[in-house]
């Protein structure tokens, strides 16, 4: 229905508005910080930071096991 999309629609924008300004806020205390809007994405980028033949330490992240981001590492790793 035409009123689920402008609701969809509407609470997209009302996360993205939201996401934005944490960026900018932790941008400005020097951290590290991008905007994304899907978890494939997210995954490349988190990815693409990591450099070739780094150490990477891992705790418990429900966020980063649903991007997929354990999975990515161990198939670099040949651990899967």
């Amino acid at each position: 229905m035409k009123e689920d999309l402008d609701i969809e629609l509407e609470q997209k924008t009302i996360y993205e508005t939201r996401a934005n300004a944490a960026v900018d806020n932790l941008r400005k205390r020097n951290i590290l910080a991008q905007y994304v809007s899907t978890k494939e994405e997210a995954l490349l980028v988190i990815m693409d930071m990591i450099p070739e033949g780094a150490v990477v330490g891992t705790a418990d992240s429900a966020t980063l096991l649903q991007v997929g981001v354990f999975s990515a590492i161990r198939r670099l790793r040949g651990l899967m």
